[in-house]
């Protein structure tokens, strides 16, 4: 069973009571919540852990009143699918080339809760 427990801007995700992985977020715009890294193990990745305990992130979210979840990821990461495959849609992109800040497109995707 994943379930979440309660940290600083964030969540341990605990899986039959055993840590492994956590969420954090940050607030933007007027507190809407700005998911800022979904983490787990790898030994429990691609087992639903991590799509459940960001169904449950969005369900807390919601009941604090959130219209909408941001969030965003490399262009050159995996994560943009698993997003995409959970409801997220691209919104825009940051793109830092010739910068001291260089990195691959940053995409941004939001969900409407």
């Amino acid at each position: 069973m994943t379930e979440l427990k309660r940290i600083k801007k964030g969540y341990k995700i605990l899986t039959d009571g055993t840590e492994v992985g956590e969420i954090e977020y940050k607030e933007f715009w007027d507190g809407m919540p700005y998911l800022s890294h979904l983490w787990l193990m790898p030994e429990y990745r691609r087992k639903g852990i991590g799509k459940n305990a960001l169904r449950l992130f969005e369900e807390e979210m919601k009941s604090l009143g959130n219209k909408a979840i941001l969030l965003s990821t490399r262009v050159d990461e995996e994560a943009q699918h698993f997003y995409r495959k959970t409801g997220y849609k691209e919104c825009g992109s940051l793109i830092l080339e010739d910068t001291p800040l260089s990195q691959p497109m940053e995409m941004f995707f939001i969900k409407a809760l």
